[in-house]
């Protein structure tokens, strides 16, 4: 568990210093992020991950609702 959250960490440093993204453009939206993060399956996904791979804030919004959804299932 240690090893994927010190990768979550590092990809979040790599993509804030890359890609701020602070206008939001392209993002898909929380409703999306919610989607994802529940991890419900849907073909958009790919698409969506795509784009956080390039966007700060989405990456930011996906790591607090998953770490939400996983305070909520303790």
């Amino acid at each position: 568990m240690d090893r994927e959250k010190d990768l979550i960490d590092t990809f979040g440093t790599m993509v804030h210093e890359e890609f701020a993204n602070p206008k939001r453009i392209g993002c898909p939206g929380r409703d999306s992020l919610v989607r994802l993060a529940s991890g419900l399956g849907n073909p958009e996904f790919a698409t969506i991950l795509a784009h956080i791979r390039q966007c700060a804030n989405c990456f930011d919004e996906l790591k607090e609702l998953r770490n939400a959804q996983g305070d909520a299932s303790s």
